[in-house]
């Protein structure tokens, strides 16, 4: 991890250095401020490309997000370093048009990028929402499915096999209305798993559990549907 973190820091770098070596080798230390202007913009645009990582929501869809942001970043980077270096070599005296420019350039990179953390919170949320849908289905099917085979009796064992095909095959969406009741369904689950783990409850309290459980499930089925 601590190579891997080195290498991106070197390859950072190169850029800072490389452009750095050119400005002052070949144009000496000496410049108007147009061209400090220009040589300070640049070196934020490239800043906010290494930063664009850092400022990503972080989800399942992480590589989606930090996509789209770190495509904007490099368009700004691409354009300030077209506009920087086309002021650099005028060498402008008078810096207001360089400033104004490249102002406006950064306040439209600004806008699209505070427009594009906004769109990838909505998302995110969106899509965090939809994860915790599929999660309560996914793991109650599992739970259910893990007590298969652990009684002794045929029946229990055949009802158990009904209700993880009712809850595998359940909608992952959900609703308001179902969310109390699937806080139910979860407390059921972990009431029923004790009871076929322990076996010390008779086959027809178990038996009760189950089609109470199985009842639960239809109606939040119901409620989502």
């Amino acid at each position: 991890m601590a190579k891997k973190i080195t290498f991106w820091i070197i390859l950072d770098l190169v850029f800072l250095v490389v452009f750095n070596l050119l400005f002052f080798l070949i144009g000496g230390f000496k410049h108007p401020a147009s061209v400090w202007i220009s040589y300070g913009f640049i070196h934020f645009a490239y800043l906010m490309v290494i930063l664009t990582p850092f400022i990503t929501r972080k989800s399942t869809s992480s590589s989606v997000f930090g996509l789209s942001l770190y495509t904007v970043s490099a368009i700004y980077f691409i354009i300030e370093l077209i506009a920087g270096i086309v002021f650099i070599i005028l060498r402008q005296e008078k810096y207001i048009l360089a400033l104004i420019i490249q102002v406006i350039i950064a306040g439209l990179y600004i806008v699209a990028l505070v427009s594009h953390l906004m769109s990838n919170e909505v998302s995110g949320d969106r899509i965090l929402h939809r994860e915790v849908e599929i999660a309560f289905v996914k793991d109650a099917s599992t739970r259910v499915q893990s007590l298969i085979g652990l009684s002794s009796a045929t029946k229990i064992n055949k009802a158990l096999e009904r209700l993880y095909d009712l809850i595998h095959s359940s909608p992952s969406k959900s609703n308001e209305s179902a969310k109390q009741l699937e806080g139910e369904i979860t407390r059921m689950i972990y009431d029923l798993e004790s009871a076929v783990q322990s076996g010390t409850l008779e086959e027809g309290e178990i038996d009760l559990k189950i089609k109470k459980l199985y009842s639960a499930v239809e109606e939040r089925n119901r409620k989502v549907r």
